[in-house]
């Protein structure tokens, strides 16, 4: 006999969502201090990853070994690394993991909210990072 049907149905397996704040509004969350053995750039770079939206989501404890991580690669990639290129599989791996890119934020449930101003993300070059 099959069960009658609940009064008050509620999908179990509903994705849970979470709206970013919007790309360049100050940072509500702790921003951690770069570890020691990041060089310059990277070190750029994790303060610019940890004030981006998506850090909203990090937890310092758990995703900063990921990010200096993402930040170390990307780095050495930009330096010409003779290994750079077995090293950009894992940078992707990492960059999707930490909800970098928008098909990552998507698959994460991740929304994002944009401005009338905002509408369009600035690209930043880490070469540019370094004036």
């Amino acid at each position: 006999m099959r069960p009658l049907p609940s009064t008050n149905p509620r999908r179990r397996n509903r994705r849970q969502t979470s709206t970013l704040p919007a790309p360049g509004a100050e940072a509500t969350w702790p921003i951690p201090a770069p570890p020691a053995h990041l060089n310059t750039e990277a070190a750029q770079l994790w303060d610019v990853l940890w004030r981006s939206p998506v850090a909203a989501n990090w937890l310092a404890d758990v995703d900063g070994f990921a990010v200096a991580r993402v930040c170390a690669m990307q780095a050495e990639v930009a330096s010409g690394d003779p290994a750079g290129a077995k090293r950009l599989a894992e940078l992707r791996h990492l960059s999707e993991a930490l909800g970098l890119t928008p098909v990552a934020r998507r698959r994460l449930g991740w929304n994002t909210t944009t401005g009338p101003d905002q509408a369009l993300a600035e690209v930043v070059l880490l070469s540019e990072l370094e004036n």
